[in-house]
């Protein structure tokens, strides 16, 4: 949701600056004789829409952004935990007990050699 709000926020805020745009020309049309004064409330409106849109898709992209980093950090580590599971139930060694396993067999060989 927050991404397809972050991704057509700033076509509603476009889409407002064109409307802007067209009632400061139709503006314009009618009162060819006010000149800038007639046109600066539409370009007014039109700057409006802009800043809203940008307001709304700004913050929607950069939550989208945080919340998509949790989520993919999340299942990282869930599938790491379901692979030792897997392993662990398999009897497969994982990469982690073969450490772990390496680790033990330095020491007792430290362990033996002091000894000697």
């Amino acid at each position: 949701m927050l991404g397809t709000l972050g991704n057509n926020a700033p076509f509603i805020g476009l889409f407002g600056t064109v409307l802007g745009i067209i009632k400061a020309f139709a503006d314009l049309s009618r009162n060819q004789g006010g000149g800038a004064a007639t046109v600066m409330s539409g370009i007014s409106a039109a700057l409006v829409a802009t800043a809203v849109g940008l307001m709304v898709a700004i913050p929607a992209v950069v939550a989208f952004n945080f919340f998509q980093t949790r989520v993919r950090r999340t299942l990282g580590r869930v599938d790491a935990v379901a692979h030792l599971i897997l392993s662990a139930t398999a009897g497969v060694p994982s990469a982690t007990d073969e450490a772990s396993s390496q680790e033990i067999g330095a020491q007792t060989s430290a362990a033996t050699a002091g000894e000697e």
